[in-house]
Order: C-alpha cells, then structure tokens, then sequence
C-alpha cells in the first residue's frame, strides 16, 4: 500500500513538472506574441527557468528551509539586540 501510494506521489509530481514547464512555454509565447521584442522574451525566459528551477527542486529547497529554521529555534541561535537602532 506504501508502495503505490509512493508511486502516485511521484507520478503527481512529474504531472505537476510537465504542467509548469508548458505553462512556461506558453508564458514565453505569448509575450513574443503580445510585445514582439526581444528583451521581454528574454525575460520571460530567465523567470520561467527560476520557476522551472524552483519547481524541479522543491525538496532540496524545502530541506534548506527546515535547516535554517531548526538552526534559529535553538537557544544557540545569536541573539538579536532589540535596543539597536531605537533612540
């Protein structure tokens, strides 16, 4: 049962993948159809690939967040001083 339900989590998460990345095309065409110029094409390029990025790595991102959060919900974390910049 594990098993399949594992199976469908990747399968969704391909599916989701293959629906950004066509989303991203469509999003680069149709600002070559609505401005005809090159530099909001281009972008629309370098957003989509950040999204695309974002997208393909979400867990490693995800893994990042809970790093940094464990590391400043510790009482080792540098405390901040709450009279700076208050005159």
């Amino acid at each position: 049962m594990v098993e399949i339900l594992d199976n469908m989590m990747k399968d969704a998460e391909r599916l989701l993948v293959a629906v950004v990345a066509v989303m991203a095309v469509w999003f680069v065409v149709w600002t070559w159809i609505r401005t005809r110029s090159i530099v909001p094409v281009l972008g629309s390029l370098v957003v989509s690939a950040i999204v695309l990025w974002g997208v393909y790595n979400m867990s490693d991102l995800r893994g990042y967040v809970e790093d940094d959060v464990n590391d400043y919900s510790t009482n080792d974390a540098p405390q901040i001083d709450e009279t700076r910049g208050s005159r």
